[in-house]
């Protein structure tokens, strides 16, 4: 049986083990994903994280412990925001769409957006955490029908690299001579 790690799963039911800061429904394990997971070097087939890369004080050292977790072979799904994205450019000059400030009071406190990444970004973390790039690309709207029709009409007047609100890589852990 394969073995998926769903880090940062929200209220998703993807994967055989789901990891939250917070308990929802369908968290198997709540932890702070900034420390060290107490899985074993090598459990996982497969590791899924989703909105989660943004919120880490330190991404360079979840990508050095998603490459722990990862068997040989084994493939790492990210997607993270575009930092390109025109929405996001509009809130550096004050117009405001989304707030990247904190997610709210008390608990959700810790729940905050830290940086934003572009593809070359991404490119340079995970060749230096020595995770091999598949796949490094822009995709659209992952969240609300509304905001992929929108994006859908943004993205034909305006260039992929401002139009497409996330970016996606895939990268694969490969043997020690790889």
């Amino acid at each position: 049986m394969l073995r998926i790690l769903n880090l940062g799963c929200g209220d998703e039911e993807f994967g055989t083990d789901r990891v939250d800061i917070f308990k929802t429904k369908t968290t198997t394990l709540v932890w702070d994903i900034e420390t060290k997971l107490p899985f074993e070097d090598g459990t996982f087939d497969e590791i899924y994280a989703k909105s989660v890369f943004e919120h880490m004080k330190n991404p360079f050292n979840m990508l050095l412990e998603i490459k722990r977790l990862l068997k040989v072979g084994g493939k790492v799904r990210l997607i993270t925001d575009n930092g390109n994205f025109i929405f996001y450019l509009w809130n550096f000059m004050g117009i405001k769409h989304g707030d990247y400030r904190y997610c709210g009071e008390g608990v959700r406190k810790a729940d905050a957006h830290y940086m934003f990444f572009q593809n070359e970004h991404l490119r340079n973390y995970f060749n230096q955490a020595g995770l091999k790039i598949i796949s490094n690309k822009l995709i659209p709207n992952i969240y609300c029908k509304r905001d992929r029709n929108i994006q859908k009409i943004i993205s034909f007047f305006l260039t992929k690299k401002i139009g497409m609100p996330h970016i996606e890589v895939i990268a694969e852990k490969e043997g020690e001579n790889g």
